[in-house]
């Protein structure tokens, strides 16, 4: 990318990297460092053409999420990030997928060091 003077990175982190997550301090840990590395990465490459950006997604619909919720629900305990979920339901992984196709793209040309939530408003 470098090379040729253009590019587009995107990283994925979690709403775990704008916000705490009970019980998950490690991994709530992990996905703060992503935003990190994606804003100061994006600094060190904006001059050189390279655009960085990053994406937070909620809860995505997949087969495990799917089996914990239900392991939530059988078991009488509901996290409290269940209930906020504005939209009520999990993201499907093709609307994630819409968002890098997006940032990837050259619509999204002047963006770099954002950090897009896609998480059916779950960190209002």
């Amino acid at each position: 990318m470098e090379g040729q003077g253009s590019g587009s990175i995107i990283n994925t982190a979690s709403t775990a990297g704008v916000r705490s997550e009970h019980s998950m301090a490690v991994y709530s840990a992990s996905k703060h460092a992503v935003v990190g590395l994606t804003k100061s990465a994006s600094l060190e490459y904006v001059k050189k053409g390279i655009r960085i950006n990053g994406i937070c997604p909620g809860g995505v619909e997949t087969a495990l999420t799917n089996s914990v919720t239900a392991m939530f629900e059988t078991g009488g305990y509901v996290p409290e990030e269940i209930p906020n979920m504005r939209m009520g339901r999990y993201a499907k992984p093709e609307e994630l997928a819409e968002m890098v196709v997006f940032l990837a793209s050259d619509k999204a040309s002047y963006m770099t060091g954002s950090i897009v939530l896609v998480d059916g408003g779950l960190t209002l």
